[in-house]
């Protein structure tokens, strides 16, 4: 499980995420993104992305608002299928 709180405005917002999402690791491959959010994606959003996704925060969010998250992915295209995230505004692979 991960939290993460806001912290820019007086009232701090925690997300709780979780995923039991059942994957076959033998065909599947992992990946650390950088991602960045729409400015005014709420929580409920975003918590949807992660679950989606299966992504875990590895860091984040910085000054900026990106998080580096870990994926697994059986697609050969990742990037494609994660800026089709709802609320997700950039993505790149962490190098």
């Amino acid at each position: 499980m991960y939290s993460l709180t806001q912290l820019s405005e007086p009232a701090a917002e925690t997300l709780n995420v979780t995923s039991n999402i059942a994957v076959d690791r033998s065909e599947v491959a992992s990946h650390q993104l950088r991602l960045t959010f729409d400015e005014n994606v709420d929580s409920e959003t975003l918590r949807a992305a992660f679950v989606e996704t299966g992504a875990y925060i590895v860091s984040g969010p910085d000054s900026e608002g990106r998080y580096i998250v870990e994926v697994e992915h059986e697609g050969a295209d990742i990037l494609a299928s994660m800026s089709e995230v709802a609320g997700v505004k950039y993505v790149s692979l962490v190098e």
